[in-house]
């Protein structure tokens, strides 16, 4: 299982293999070092396994790597660590449930209480925005993907 340690014998390793100086200069840190929320912003701290986090980071730093820390928007992850987004389960807030007025915050529905707002973004809701949302193949408008990327598109047709 991954912890502080290995992160930085790998990082070690990129280094001393040279890997560095050939465009390897991420060291990314999958599923597995989350904890629980913490600090004055209530934010998600590094589990047990990674003593301190912040100096780890700034270790990697100093051998002139960059370093990528894995996350999801669910409330936990593949592995069963602390989701980042979302820290109530099923979208039911912590704390009070109004049921009513304007600070509701949940539904009652035939199968208990469900959340009266969305909390994941729909990145494919066509209302008002749409078309600041597309990121298409570049991150440019639909109008832009193909005449910027026409003679790819045709190509990969003659596949279809």
């Amino acid at each position: 299982m991954i912890d502080g340690e290995k992160v930085i014998a790998s990082a070690k390793a990129m280094v001393s293999k040279e890997l560095r100086d050939h465009g390897w200069n991420f060291v990314n840190i999958d599923d597995a070092w989350q904890g629980n929320r913490g600090g004055k912003l209530n934010a998600m701290q590094a589990n047990e396994k990674f003593p301190n986090f912040k100096k780890m980071i700034d270790d990697i730093h100093a051998m002139g790597l960059k370093v990528g820390v894995y996350s999801t928007p669910w409330i936990t992850s593949y592995a069963g660590y602390m989701g980042a987004s979302s820290n109530f389960e099923n979208g039911i807030p912590a704390g009070n449930k109004i049921t009513s007025g304007a600070g509701k915050n949940v539904e009652t529905t035939d199968w208990g209480l469900a959340p009266s707002r969305q909390f994941v973004i729909n990145a494919f809701d066509n209302s008002a925005g749409r078309e600041k949302q597309d990121i298409g193949l570049d991150g440019l408008p639909n109008k832009s993907d193909v005449s910027d990327f026409s003679p790819t598109v045709r190509s990969a047709s003659i596949f279809s």
